[in-house]
């Protein structure tokens, strides 16, 4: 058997053996921490890490509403998924089905999508909700990002410009859906 193979096999049966027992009063979707696990389109999802976005307003001086982004281990698959949680007037989870993707595979450049953004355009008939600046902290070390995010229905695209410096980004896409939190059973 391959390495890897042998590695991912590991892995899932790691967090197979991890698992805690369904509690018969689990928490809310949106206080999930690490080592917490969901069932979602049969799938089991353990939590290995929470990430916090908070929103920054007035020139990065004031800070805005804050959610989190979490980074899951699919038991089933041995894949890793990301999804975030917020709160507005209801509970919306927006989870990544892939991430990753360079703007390049949708023949855009910065300069290009910041036309894009100014002219609330869309992306693979995707289309532009809103933008805005945000940090976000990972392992005690905060970065500085643009988030631009389109939806249509329950199709969700999301663009990171990762500040670079000097108004240089870097930028990644990630491709996902918008749910209702009432489609994941949460067990612990």
């Amino acid at each position: 058997m391959e390495t890897t193979k042998k590695e991912n096999l590991q892995a899932r049966f790691d967090a197979a053996k991890a698992l805690k027992p369904a509690s018969s009063n689990p928490p809310s979707i949106k206080e999930l921490v690490e080592g917490s696990s969901f069932l979602f389109e049969d799938n089991i999802y353990v939590v290995k890490n929470v990430f916090k976005y908070t929103e920054l307003k007035k020139k990065k001086t004031k800070l805005g509403d804050s959610w989190n982004e979490l980074e899951l281990f699919n038991i089933d698959t041995g894949e890793t998924k990301y999804m975030e949680v917020e709160e507005d007037d209801e509970v919306l989870v927006y989870f990544t089905d892939e991430f990753g993707i360079k703007l390049r595979q949708y023949q855009l450049n910065g300069d290009s999508l910041e036309e894009l953004v100014d002219n609330e355009g869309q992306i693979d008939n995707i289309f532009y909700e809103d933008d805005y600046e945000a940090r976000f902290e990972r392992n005690g070390k905060e970065e500085d990002l643009w988030i631009m995010e389109f939806e249509t229905g329950s199709k969700w695209l999301c663009v990171e410009g990762w500040e670079k410096g000097d108004d240089e980004y870097s930028y990644e896409v990630s491709l996902g859906r918008c749910l209702k939190a009432s489609l994941f059973t949460i067990l612990n």
